[in-house]
């Protein structure tokens, strides 16, 4: 029988896929298992003798362990922790130390034993896990809103740089766990919060209010911070109790908005008559007092009319007509010369400009018009006006007559001088273009002020805050309003304009080379996926000479239920966010599947879209390495939990029989001492039911480590054929007890075969064995489908098992009968069909209300359809 143990256990020892060390009180190596052979690649005989010390990258590492495991009789018996262990090739690698004493039979340290496991690709995970957090981070970090999270108790959880530079006074509190009031509070002693200085009931009136909006958003809200700064705050609560916010700084739009006012108002008070009316009924929508004035109608009547009443010369025919080009996006505006009829039915010639705008209530057209009879001078200045509101970006400059200092300036034109608006309030014309003086300048506005010219072009130089200058284009005229008279001049930057050319001939030279030189798929194509242009890595994937391809919408080429997906995603395009990216799964002529990783770019001109260019990376084996490092995880994860039950189960439950064979063997050498013989046949048949009650425990522990280590090796089959190898395996045993076994499963499976069997094994043996004495055991095994998963039920007429033992009979070498006479076995079966569904991504559990015997509960995953 020892001979019998000392096999088993010298089994376990070699199998062991990690190093295993033994060495004495010294710390000297004694013997090693083949796995430390492999792995730190010296001999048996290389190990036998050498200082652990040697297999320590780092010596400081080695002596830490054994201050903290010396002296022996005082320290713990077992000690975990990582250090950083090298081969005999020099190479390094970290691992995760397990060490534990050796006793003899007097519960003294005669040596130690360590068990050391690789951690390298435990480690390349934690590492790619970082990298993803980092990138996270840098993304948030990029973004130019202030972005934040607070958990579902209202304390912060991350928030990222451009929120802290929102509210500076509160920068420093503004760390993961504090209260978003206490962040408030601290604001508003800090004076971020004006407002609330303003508001009945005080600042403790605000405080709620601002806490109850916060708790409850609806909508956004703006919010007034510091003397000069407006923010926009976008607040959500999601599912998971969490509150999500968006800081945005409207600071820069507010004031646009206050000017855009401010040139309504000149617009207004300006003599050319200025109209706006809706693109689907032509109703007005706005009409200048100018206009008003001219053909005699209140506002309450015009808004009640369309341009074909008062254009007697356009029917509806010729309208849709001139409208036309600006619906298709072929003209950004239209001039055309017509009449209006006043309301007293006289008629009067005018020139009229038509452009079409997009308001987030829908499309209006508005026309500049201007009576040819008396206001030429005053067309210019009011279409250049009317491009302002529609949000041209161009830059625009008013400034007065007399003085030439500024009261206006466009953001267009602030943005490229690099000056705000209050300094150039203060500045004048001259202040910019250093080519002109005072008398040269006053000299060139002359005309204008005479009356002799409507407007004046010219082209200068402008010069930025920062001392550069670029060159533009300048049209100016003059604006007579009631207030008085100022200039209204209309700037264009043409460096863009002048490097255009040189720049195309670049982008062109550049797409040649990026054509030849990458290994991706390369297309162009209309905005109607129309392909113009394949490269060869493209017809190569699609099975198609690229002449073929041109001319065919490339949509073709896409999985039919991939096509909508692929035309949604060149629809969110804007000439905001022209770029998106998507995976698409495609098959190559062969019929191998490939992921690409496509990048779409929509091409602009004028907000119209004219091109798309697409390029497909083959990510195939990136696609496949990220999904192998997530299944390597999980199995890591399931073995080191293994690992670290085998080491306690080694170091107690294992102790338990050769402590019963010690003292038996103690008390059998002390009857033969005295002569005393009657007690021995006893004390020799208890030392062997100590015995066999070890082998059983390491054949046991064995078994259950071999599943634990165990790689899954998935393939497809039945449950009814695991069924069926199971019972076949216990064919003996149902025949001895008289069992019946009915089976009604049979659905699909993905998973390890010799797993599931083994499972399946183990609750039927349960069965067979823990039976009633006076009825056949009869098992039924039966199974159900649920959305992505498979439920078994195993169930049989035995004796059944306590609910409250429901959990504890999943246990390593938990068993609810001692009486080995009556129910022999290692407490191991369960423990091994909880380590083989949950190895396979499922679950098991004893059903604590079926009565009249057992009933086991298996669910598992199935495959996808």
């Amino acid at each position: 029988m020892f001979d019998e143990a000392d096999r088993l256990l010298k089994a376990l020892y070699h199998t062991l896929p990690d190093p295993v060390v033994v060495a004495g009180k010294d710390r000297i190596i004694i013997r090693v298992n083949p796995a430390a052979e492999r792995v730190f690649g010296y001999s048996q005989e290389e190990f036998a003798g050498m200082s652990s010390r040697q297999l320590y990258a780092v010596g400081r590492d080695w002596e830490r362990i054994g201050q903290e495991i010396f002296p022996l009789d005082s320290a713990d018996r077992i000690y975990r922790g990582q250090s950083v262990f090298r081969r005999k090739d020099g190479t390094t690698f970290e691992g995760a130390l397990t060490l534990s004493h050796i006793t003899d039979e007097h519960d003294a340290t005669v040596g130690l034993l360590a068990i050391t496991h690789d951690l390298t690709d435990v480690l390349a995970v934690q590492a790619e896990r970082l990298r993803m957090e980092t990138i996270l981070q840098e993304a948030l970090a990029s973004i130019p809103e202030g972005f934040v999270i607070f958990d579902e108790h209202d304390r912060l959880l991350l928030c990222n740089a451009a929120y802290r530079d929102i509210y500076p006074n509160s920068a420093e509190i503004m760390v993961p766990g504090v209260q978003f009031e206490a962040i408030l509070r601290h604001s508003l002693r800090t004076g971020l919060y004006p407002e609330a200085d303003r508001m009945e009931g005080g600042t403790e009136a605000w405080i709620a209010a601002r806490m109850t909006q916060h708790r409850n958003p609806e909508g956004s809200i703006i919010q007034q911070v510091g003397t000069d700064r407006w923010v926009q705050i976008a607040e959500r609560v999601t599912p998971d109790n969490l509150r999500v916010a968006v800081r945005t700084d409207i600071t820069a739009l507010l004031q646009i908005k206050s000017e855009t006012e401010a040139l309504g108002r000149i617009l207004e008070d300006a003599q050319q008559e200025i109209y706006a009316f809706d693109a689907v009924s032509l109703r007005y929508t706005l009409v200048n007092r100018g206009a008003r004035h001219n053909l005699q109608y209140d506002l309450a009547e015009l808004r009640a009319m369309s341009p074909l009443e008062i254009m007697p010369d356009v029917s509806r025919e010729r309208l849709a007509e001139l409208l036309a080009p600006l619906v298709d996006g072929s003209k950004t505006f239209v001039e055309v010369r017509t009449t209006h009829r006043r309301k007293d039915g006289s008629i009067y010639a005018c020139a009229v400009r038509l452009e079409l705008l997009d308001l987030n209530r829908g499309r209006s057209y508005v026309a500049f018009v201007e009576d040819i009879t008396e206001k030429v001078e005053f067309q210019s200045a009011s279409e250049r006006l009317g491009r302002l509101v529609n949000g041209v970006t161009q830059e625009i400059y008013v400034f007065d007559s007399r003085t030439l200092l500024f009261s206006l300036v466009n953001h267009g034109a602030r943005n490229n001088l690099q000056y705000s608006t209050e300094q150039l309030r203060q500045m004048t014309p001259l202040d910019i273009k250093p080519e002109f003086d005072h008398a040269r300048f006053t000299a060139l506005l002359a005309p204008l002020l005479n009356g002799d010219k409507p407007f004046l072009e010219f082209r200068t130089v402008h010069r930025r805050r920062d001392g550069s200058t670029y060159p533009c284009s300048i049209r100016i005229e003059m604006l007579v309003t009631g207030s008085g008279s100022s200039f209204v001049a209309f700037v264009e930057d043409i460096t863009e304009k002048l490097q255009s050319e040189a720049r195309l001939a670049i982008k062109r030279r550049n797409f040649e080379t990026l054509v030849s030189s990458l290994p991706d798929a390369i297309a162009r194509a209309h905005p109607d996926t129309t392909l113009t242009y394949v490269n060869e890595v493209y017809a190569q994937l699609v099975g198609l000479s690229s002449e073929e391809m041109i001319g065919r919408r490339y949509v073709e080429f896409v999985p039919a239920e991939r096509r909508q997906l692929a035309l949604d995603n060149i629809a969110v395009l804007t000439p905001e966010s022209p770029m998106s990216d998507f995976e698409q799964v495609m098959l190559d002529p062969e019929g191998d599947e490939h992921v690409i990783l496509w990048s779409d770019l929509m091409i602009y001109e004028k907000g119209r879209a004219v091109e798309i260019v697409s390029v497909g990376r083959d990510i195939t084996e990136r696609h496949a390495a990220r999904s192998h490092i997530a299944q390597q995880a999980q199995e890591l994860a399931l073995r080191n939990e293994a690992l670290e039950q085998f080491t306690g189960i080694v170091s107690h439950d294992l102790k338990a029989p050769l402590r019963h064979v010690r003292q038996f063997a103690d008390m059998i050498r002390e009857d033969a001492a005295t002569g005393r013989l009657d007690d021995l046949p006893m004390l020799t048949t208890q030392m062997q039911a100590s015995v066999v009650r070890m082998e059983r425990m390491i054949g046991g522990l064995l078994e259950y480590s071999r599943v634990a280590y165990k790689f899954i090796r998935p393939e497809n089959f039945r449950i009814s054929e695991a069924i069926a190898e199971a019972r076949n395996n216990l064919a003996p045993m149902i025949e001895e007890t008289g069992a019946t076994v009915e089976v009604a499963a049979g659905a699909s499976l993905t998973g390890d075969f010799e797993l599931i069997v083994q499972m399946f094994q183990n609750l039927m043996a349960n069965s067979l064995k823990y039976r009633q004495a006076d009825h056949p055991p009869h098992i039924r095994i039966s199974e159900s489908a649920g959305e992505n998963h498979l439920e078994i039920r195993i169930e049989d007429n035995g004796i059944g098992i306590p609910a409250a033992e429901a959990e504890n009979i999943f246990g390593v070498f938990h068993r609810l009968h001692r009486d080995e006479s009556i129910y022999a076995g290692a407490g191991i079966g369960l423990a091994l069909c909880r380590k083989v569904s949950e190895s396979h991504g499922g679950s098991i559990r004893l059903d604590p209300g079926f009565a009249g015997g057992s009933r086991f509960v298996v669910s598992l995953p199935t495959p996808a359809a």
